[in-house]
């Protein structure tokens, strides 16, 4: 990997009131730990109504498991499936000259748990974050048979596995995120062609934000009007979330954003010089080379993600980015 020296180029937060950002130097994202989404998918999908693919890079909400690795995986681009790898290692046979066991036994590793398509529709489950109630949620979105998302969970005291895909008809679900310890599940969408209104996609992409503990969505809202995705999503202090995701206003451009999820209250939202990735439309649906696209926060505190193909960091207090260096090749 080769970095090379950049002129930052973003700033700090104004106040509300003041019309604008000013600019100094100094840009996250909480990546799940042990809760990870995996994909195996061939084909291309059109995720708007006349438009291209639209897709994915990696990203993974935040939360702590204790219970193995879990993996949504896609299979012949219809089937949400579902698998736990116990970490130790090998494949699914058994020793030399022995059958491999069935998917499902608990010798297999990865072992097969269940499908996420009966309940969401969805083929490809992009995102996790770990709840408050223990359980792990999931979004994601459908392939060859649906356009829109779906959001689903799983219990691993129980086994129970469930979700649901009619608000989210016409909202792929590409990033989500736990806040307020876990409490809210906060789910970042692009829009999509909505086969519930006559397959026409929304104006504007959304947040939505769940409740755990009553199981249901309780708010929706839009950090940036008119906005085909709402990107990556982060939590930075309890209940406020921060966003970056691309400007409709212009391709070139990029647009931080936070907003507070208990209030549906817009905080700020920030243009930046610069778009999320080399890809001019992202994001790009499911092809890999984007797949270094999160939000990490690091041991400093910042949030660090990329503007192109510049590693910047967030000082998620002050707004403010910072560019380290552009880095060859991306990811």
């Amino acid at each position: 990997m080769e970095t090379k020296d950049v002129v930052p180029v973003l700033g700090r937060r104004a106040k509300s009131g003041d019309g604008g950002m000013k600019l100094d130097h100094t840009m996250s994202h909480g990546v799940a730990g042990g809760v990870g989404v995996e994909a195996a998918e061939d084909g291309q999908r059109r995720m708007e109504q006349g438009g291209e693919p639209s897709g994915v890079g990696s990203g993974a909400g935040c939360g702590q498991a204790s219970i193995g690795r879990i993996h949504g995986v896609a299979t012949d681009g219809v089937n949400g499936r579902f698998a736990k790898d116990d970490g130790l290692g090998g494949g699914n046979g058994g020793p030399p000259g022995s059958p491999a066991p069935d998917q499902a036994d608990a010798r297999s590793n990865p072992r097969y748990l269940g499908d996420f398509d009966r309940t969401t529709r969805v083929g490809l489950m992009h995102s996790s974050a770990l709840g408050a109630d223990g359980r792990i949620y999931f979004g994601g979105f459908g392939l060859r048979h649906y356009t829109g998302g779906g959001f689903g969970w799983y219990d691993p005291k129980t086994g129970n596995m469930d979700g649901f895909w009619r608000p989210l008809s016409g909202y792929a679900v590409h990033w989500i995120t736990a806040a307020s310890e876990g409490r809210l599940i906060v789910i970042s969408t692009t829009r999509a062609a909505d086969e519930l209104n006559g397959n026409r996609a929304p104006e504007e992409a959304r947040l939505f934000v769940y409740y755990v503990s009553t199981q249901k969505l309780v708010r929706d809202l839009v950090p940036i009007p008119k906005g085909r995705t709402t990107g990556l999503i982060t939590e930075v202090a309890p209940g406020r979330v921060l966003g970056l995701t691309s400007n409709p206003a212009r391709e070139d451009g990029s647009v931080l954003y936070e907003v507070d999820v208990t209030t549906g209250e817009v905080l700020f939202n920030k243009p930046l010089p610069s778009p999320v990735s080399t890809d001019a439309y992202w994001p790009h649906w499911v092809d890999p080379s984007y797949g270094y696209h999160a939000f990490a926060r690091g041991p400093d505190g910042f949030v660090w993600t990329y503007l192109k193909n510049a590693l910047a960091r967030i000082d998620p207090g002050q707004a403010a980015v910072q560019v380290v260096g552009e880095v060859e090749p991306v990811g």
